[in-house]
């Protein structure tokens, strides 16, 4: 059964500590599957049993897709350590700071949170500044369920504080003019 380890970087320490612990003193097929089971957590953060101390400090590199998704990263690490260095490499788009692995655990799964819900909050937005503008909308005629409503609600709230852009013509083109 697989367990959702969630956010908090302490559980996950912990859980890897126990793994660990069972992966040295357990017996037989239970110490293979709890070094299995160790490897499969390190793997999905990145990091080495050695690695899962509170001191040890490594260059940790973050990979991002988009300035936005580079932005959002970089305040999530400076949200865990608020004084970390933080360098880019625009060409591969990676991100590194120096971290331990407990402070490069929290910003994964922070990233990972607020990285969803930006996404979320923008495709509002964007919804938004169409209906707001008059852009063109295509008008369903089905009924419309709870989420669909919720998501209406928000979007006329972000358009009450939008400002008008409304896209005025000049004067009128006369294409018999010469």
């Amino acid at each position: 059964m697989e367990r959702n380890i969630g956010s908090d970087s302490r559980e996950i320490n912990s859980l890897i500590s126990k793994v660990a612990a069972l992966a040295s003193r357990g017996i037989d097929g239970e110490k293979e599957a709890a070094e299995i089971k160790l490897n499969e957590i390190c793997l999905k953060y990145g990091i080495s049993y050695i690695d899962s101390s509170d001191f040890e400090c490594a260059v940790r590199r973050f990979k991002y897709t988009t300035i936005e998704s580079r932005k959002i990263l970089s305040h999530c690490i400076w949200s865990v350590v608020s004084d970390v260095d933080v360098r880019y490499d625009g060409k591969s788009h990676k991100v590194f700071a120096r971290l331990n692995a407990t402070q490069y655990i929290e910003i994964l799964e922070r990233y990972k949170h607020y990285w969803k819900g930006y996404k979320e909050e923008k495709e509002i937005f964007t919804l938004s500044f169409i209906v707001k503008n008059n852009l063109g909308l295509k008008i369903s005629k089905e009924p419309v369920n709870e989420s669909e409503m919720e998501k209406i609600i928000k979007v006329r709230t972000m358009m009450s504080v939008m400002n008008d852009n409304q896209f005025e013509k000049t004067k009128k083109i006369n294409h018999n003019d010469k």
